[in-house]
């Protein structure tokens, strides 16, 4: 059995100030860095944790085209993602792609390098849910 561990979860919200509003009041959740803008996936997102362990990443589109914003059109708002921290990225990869998993982030066939920080499970092969696969102890630059 691989080494994995939970890291956080991404929320898909239409409001990011509601959505904080909502976690922090009735979960006792901190915010735990003010929203930042990802021009390349289209989303504004903001963080909040308790004690350290793990965290809540929400995200609100603010791109009608981009992948957060056709999923709250499809399906609403909820998780969108989840993220796994796993000790070795490319068993990782390997046995995901053994059991039938699509890998994005990566060509088709080739393998996470040494200073990959993270690869993606499509939802199309996970019953539905992106899952972010992320190296232990690399850091996305």
């Amino acid at each position: 059995m691989l080494n994995t561990e939970f890291s956080y979860f991404s929320i898909a919200v239409k409001n990011l100030n509601e959505a904080t509003d909502l976690y922090t009041k009735m979960l006792g959740l901190e915010v735990m860095e003010q929203p930042e803008k990802s021009t390349e996936f289209g989303f504004l997102a903001s963080r909040l944790g308790a004690n350290g362990t793990g965290f809540l990443e929400l995200l609100e589109p603010i791109n009608e085209n981009s992948a957060v914003s056709r999923f709250i059109e499809t399906r609403g708002e909820g998780v969108y993602m989840i993220s796994l921290e796993v000790e070795n990225l490319r068993e990782t990869v390997k046995q995901v792609r053994l059991s039938g998993g699509r890998i994005t982030g990566i060509g088709e066939t080739e393998e996470p390098s040494a200073d990959t920080p993270s690869v993606w499970v499509h939802p199309m092969s996970s019953k539905g849910v992106f899952i972010e696969l992320r190296q232990a102890g690399v850091t996305s630059s």
